[in-house]
Formats: C-alpha cells, structure tokens, sequence
C-alpha cells in the first residue's frame, strides 16, 4: 500500500514541477518571440493565464511516459503496479483533462485572443540591424511596418553605401518582433509555441464537440499507455525505457502525422475506404474519425500482446 500510495505522491510533484517548468518556459519563449531591444518586458495576465491553459495538457500527455519509466526501475507487484497505472490514466484523461477544459471555457472569453497578445510591434530606434544581408542604423521608431533608416553595410548595393531610406521591416523576422533579438538567437527555435497552441486548440475543440466524441480519444489514450506492456521485457532496464519511450513517441508521431497536409490523400483513401459503403455510418453523422481510431486500437492491442509474448517467452527460456 505504502508503494501505491508513493506512486500517487509522485504523480502529483511530477505534474505541479512540469507545469511549474513548462510556464516558466512558456514565459521565456513567449517574451523573447516578442521582445523589442530598448522596450521593457510587460508579463500581463493575460500571458500568465496563456501558459497554463497552454502548457498544463501538455505536461497531462507526456505524465503517463515518465510513468512508464518510472516503473521500469521499480518492478515489484507487476499486477498492482498496472492497476495504479491505469487508474492513474483515466484519471488523467476522465478526470484532470475535462476538469481543464472547464476552467479553460470560463477563462477564456476573459483574456484577449492569442493572436493579440503582443501588440507593440513597432521597432525602437538607435539601434543596428540587420536583415536580408544589410545593416541598418535605426534613425526613428517604426511606424505601421516601416522605418526611416540609414544603411551602412549593403551586399546588394554596396556602392550607395550609406544611404537614408524607409524599409519594410515585417519581411524575414518571423517569429520574431525584432531582427536584432532574431540574430542573436538563430540557433533557438521556439516553434513549441505553435505546437503547444495546436494541441490545446485540439483537445478543447473535441471536449466542446461532444461527450462521445471525448470518449472516443480513449482509443488514442490505449495506444498511448499500450508501451507499458515493455517494462519487464528485457532484463536490462535501459532497454526497457528506450522501448516504452519509442513506443510512447511511435503513437504520438502517428497521430501527428495523420492530420499532415502530405497525408490528404491518404486520410482521403481511408475515410473512402471507411464510409463509402456506409458500413461507419454512425462515425461520420457524428463526425468522428474511426480510421484514426482504428489505428490507435491496432498499434494499441499489438504493442500489448507483443508484450505479453516476449515477457512470457523469456519467462518460460529462463525456467
């Protein structure tokens, strides 16, 4: 009992340290996107509330893995330990998300919408920067996309050097606010913003359709926990984690790959295959996609029974 109960104790830091973590990320990705060098960092409210409606489904998805490692090191009472585990996940997925979602409907008609967030985004002048290989002396703040500048390094026009112009400056600085904040990290890429955002706005946007449509997702919950089947396969515990950890992003990489734009035709094929005949009638009136749900109820019951047969199998060679 007392290892169950410190099973739960550890689920519980575990998903108050990831959110803590991933909202100070949140925080530091979001303001560095946008910062503008010579204007002052604003940490509204709005950005607070942003980072954990954002980062809390996140940490909730990536749990049940660290689990699954978790209980690699920590084998004894198999039978409990499942048991622990996949109460544990409904509870996640029953419980935590939904109770998220809730809170998530009521917070948000009182923030203002993502997209406007941030919308100082004229650039501070008496700086150099730099954009499309020339260097420009900020003589005016930017006004409307534009700025009045004087250029001292140009590629492309190297004997007007210098010379007082207006440029676009919304070109080439993407994700950025600022080219200059852009060159001094072009080696970090912070598109785990927009990924954070499409996950939120999936999930949410299934809680709202209907229950139904909820309880199907737990067909991606069973593929998603099905690598847990991997933890006593191996004598060796790090083969034990890298097969839970391939399996855990094997599933998430399927799913996201399914609603690809390079995947149309091949969802297209699918959903001819799946409703053409009006054998899944029930599926389309309620618009749910039962190919992807088969896909995670077949990835999910194979990494279960592949299992079950090498653990038994290497049970039975080491008798």
């Amino acid at each position: 009992m007392k290892r169950y109960f410190s099973l739960i104790l550890d689920f519980i830091f575990v998903l108050f340290f990831g959110v803590f973590i991933g909202i100070l990320f949140f925080i530091l990705s979001f303001e560095s996107t946008h910062l503008i060098a010579g204007r002052t960092l604003h940490l509204s409210k709005d950005i607070l509330t942003y980072a954990y409606l954002l980062i809390v489904p996140f940490v909730l998805l990536i749990i049940p893995c660290a689990m699954m490692l978790y209980k690699t090191r920590h084998r004894k009472n198999p039978f409990g330990s499942f048991i622990c585990y996949t109460i544990l996940v409904l509870v996640i997925w029953m419980g935590l998300f939904p109770l998220h979602f809730i809170v998530s409907n009521k917070l948000l008609p009182k923030i203002v919408p993502y997209e406007q967030l941030d919308q100082d985004t004229e650039l501070s002048k008496g700086y150099f920067r730099t954009v499309n290989d020339e260097t420009h002396y900020y003589l005016e703040d930017s006004v409307d996309n534009s700025a009045y500048v004087v250029t001292i390094d140009s590629k492309s026009e190297p004997e007007r050097v210098p010379f007082f112009h207006n440029i676009d400056i919304s070109k080439e600085i993407e994700p950025y606010n600022d080219p200059l904040v852009k060159f001094s990290m072009q080696d970090t890429s912070f598109s785990l913003l927009s990924q954070l955002q499409s996950l939120f706005s999936t999930l949410l946007r299934i809680w709202n359709k209907n229950f139904l449509a909820w309880l199907c997702i737990l067909s991606f919950v069973f593929a998603l926990a099905s690598p847990y089947a991997f933890i006593r396969i191996s004598s060796w515990r790090l083969i034990n984690s890298f097969c839970c950890l391939m399996g855990f992003i094997f599933v998430l990489g399927i799913n996201i790959l399914y609603f690809y734009p390079q995947f149309d035709s091949v969802r297209s094929s699918l959903y001819e295959l799946f409703y053409g005949h009006g054998a899944f009638s029930f599926f389309s009136k309620n618009e749910l996609d039962a190919p992807l749900l088969f896909i995670n109820l077949i990835i999910g019951f194979i990494f279960t029974i592949s299992g079950i047969l090498i653990f038994t199998v290497k049970n039975k060679g080491n008798k």
